[in-house]
This record gives C-alpha cells, sequence and structure tokens, in this order.
C-alpha cells in the first residue's frame, strides 16, 4: 500500500462541524464538531484561527505533525482548503512512516488522560511538554499491564513554528 491511500480526508462546514469524510468510517462522526476530539484549549483555539483565515483569505494552508501508531513512527502533512461557502476540506496526508524499534500493545488501556503534541509527539507531564522516552521513564509506562490515554495538544515550540507558519501564510495572502 503506497503512502497516499492511506489520506484521510474531513469536510468541515461553517460552524467546523463534520459534513462528510473520506477513507474512514463515517460512523458516530458527521454531525460532530472537529474540535470534540481534543481536550487541549490552544489546539482548539489555533486550529480554530487557522480555519478562520483559510476561510478569509481563500486559501489553502499546509503543516505537518506527528502521529505513531503501535508499531510505527508517522509523519502527516495536514492541508486546509476552502471550498466556498465555508465548506472546509482537511486532508491528512500519510508522507514518512517507519517502524518503531519496540512496537506498543495499546490493547490495553487506562482511565488517565495525557496531553500528547499534536505536532512533535512530546507528552505534557508535571506542567511542561517532554520526549516520549523520557515520558515513557518518569510514567513507569512499562510498568503496568496497560497504557494511558491520550489527548492532542500542542507544545510551546511547536506553538511557535505554527503561529509563524500562519503569520507567513497571512502575510502571502495580503500580497497576492
Amino acid at each position: 500500500m503506497a503512502l497516499g491511500d492511506l489520506d484521510i480526508v474531513y469536510y468541515l462546514d461553517g460552524n467546523n462541524v463534520i459534513i462528510r469524510v473520506e477513507n474512514i468510517d463515517p460512523l458516530g462522526l458527521i454531525g460532530r464538531g472537529y474540535f470534540e476530539f481534543s481536550n487541549d484549549e490552544m489546539l482548539r483555539q489555533l486550529l480554530s484561527k487557522i480555519f478562520d483565515r483559510v476561510r478569509k483569505f481563500n486559501k489553502t494552508f499546509k503543516t505537518t505533525y506527528r502521529c505513531d501508531d503501535e508499531e510505527n513512527i508517522r509523519i502527516f502533512e495536514l492541508v486546509i482548503e476552502p471550498l466556498g461557502k465555508n465548506i472546509l476540506k482537511l486532508t491528512h496526508k500519510l508522507f514518512k512512516k517507519e517502524p518503531r524499534p519496540h512496537s506498543l500493545d495499546f490493547t490495553q488501556r487506562s482511565d488517565l488522560i495525557y496531553r500528547m503534541c499534536a505536532w512533535c509527539d512530546k507528552i505534557f507531564y508535571n506542567d511542561r511538554y517532554i520526549e516520549l522516552d523520557e515520558a515513557v521513564n518518569k510514567m513507569k509506562i512499562f510498568e503496568h499491564n496497560f497504557l494511558p490515554r491520550f489527548s492532542h495538544g500542542i507544545c510551546n515550540d511547536c506553538q511557535k513554528k505554527l503561529l509563524e507558519e500562519l503569520e507567513e501564510f497571512s502575510d502571502e495572502s495580503h500580497s497576492s
């Protein structure tokens, strides 16, 4: 299977409600807000700001983020396209995938919820974002028979980079 075969596409209305999906089961997604799937207010605010600017400038915005699975480290490109009538098309394109040195077992889960940066996969732990390996050790994940649940957020470094990308996007849109 080629990397592009895994593209996941969401269509959002003007209120950022999912109105259509491609390449995944839509059950439970259609009619729900896109931001319902994140517990991180900063991430919701940043994405909302990006969505607003894409609609305002009628221009496509691209960024990358990391979203691993049990066996692979995966890098995605997020392409946000305006389609008119405030409809957005969000395409999550897998463009890099490499095997993890050790696969993880995600079958057993706890009720703990940790915040993970959606861009770099650092984990929010004790009031700061730390590398995944450090978090595994500090949280003693492998001493338990389960993994915590994760919600996506954004760390300070990635937030700064994303805001810079958004500023460049806005500057380019004004000069076009």
